[in-house]
């Protein structure tokens, strides 16, 4: 039923839907997470920029300064090819 609500107010605008690595979305990645912690226990409220976690305000302050976010994977023993970080033996 969602989607078809969703198509309805589509109807007759311009749309574009976009996947968004994880890494680009990291404030609702941290809010998704943090809330999903909380579910049902208590009741979170933000008023301000000092209300939120610490973590968040880092992640908006990194996004308004304009770094990027890095998808950094490690390899063991310089192995590039060894994908799933197992070591080969």
């Amino acid at each position: 039923m969602e989607i078809k609500r969703i198509r309805m107010l589509m109807k007759d605008k311009e749309v574009t839907v976009e996947h968004i690595l994880r890494e680009g979305n990291q404030l609702a990645d941290f809010f998704t997470n943090h809330i999903f912690c909380f579910a049902g226990t208590q009741k979170l409220s933000y008023s301000n920029f000092q209300d939120i976690p610490s973590e968040a305000r880092g992640i908006i302050n990194t996004e308004k300064a304009k770094l990027p976010s890095l998808r950094i994977r490690r390899y063991q023993n310089g192995n590039f090819d060894n994908h799933d970080h197992t070591q080969r033996r």
